[in-house]
Order: C-alpha cells, then structure tokens, then sequence
C-alpha cells in the first residue's frame, strides 16, 4: 500500500479532537468496510482505492 493510503491510530488520536472513546467507535465503524484493513502489529489503518 502507498504511505497516502495510511494513518497510525496515534495520528488519528492526535488530530481528532473528541474523546477517545468516541473516535475508537468511529473507528471501528470504519472498519466494517471492505475497503478498508487495520494492521494490528503496526496499529495503521490502510485503505484500497480503487480506480474505474
């Protein structure tokens, strides 16, 4: 995946400001699409584009 095509938890945690709590469940939403992969070794979430 191209670096575009990832963000760290911690990045996210640091530019969001909500409670964690809030931006975890968000995430976690997220999650449920296809297109998108939560790497647990390196706490990124990565992401497909795809191109018609």
């Amino acid at each position: 995946m191209n670096k575009e095509n990832r963000i760290s938890i911690n990045d996210i945690m640091k530019t969001i400001h909500y409670p964690h709590e809030m931006v975890l469940i968000a995430i976690g939403y997220l999650l449920r699409e296809d297109s998108i992969y939560f790497n647990e070794q390196y706490m990124i979430i990565e992401y497909k584009t795809f191109y018609f």
